[in-house]
């Protein structure tokens, strides 16, 4: 149960963080008319030549999707190592002393 709460939290923060990576530009130098926004992978294009209806463009949802993957991938990690320090330091502690307290007692 806890490794499924895990992987729902890695794909919020996964959305979420996708979601504000629309902020920032990565428009490759050179390219001219378009700026290309989301981070590592572009997914939002503003098109400032000959825009059809609307100058902002979601490019095919392979960018969108892949960047919610990167990101779902990344936090999912983070939070494994996480709990395996936090379950790490609260157990580690206690099973030593166990361990030298036999040893005292043989």
């Amino acid at each position: 149960m806890k490794s499924l709460r895990k992987i729902l939290v890695a794909i919020v923060v996964g959305v979420a963080i996708t979601l504000l990576s629309g902020v920032f530009n990565i428009t490759p130098p050179g390219l001219v008319g378009a700026t290309w926004y989301g981070y590592p992978f572009s997914w939002l294009q503003w098109r400032a030549i000959s825009p059809q209806y609307s100058p902002w463009f979601i490019t095919p949802l392979w960018g969108l999707a892949a960047d919610i993957i990167f990101w779902a991938v990344i936090t999912f990690v983070i939070l494994a190592v996480a709990g395996l320090i936090v379950n790490a330091m609260a157990s580690g502690p206690r099973r030593a002393g166990a361990k030298r307290a036999r040893r005292r007692r043989r």
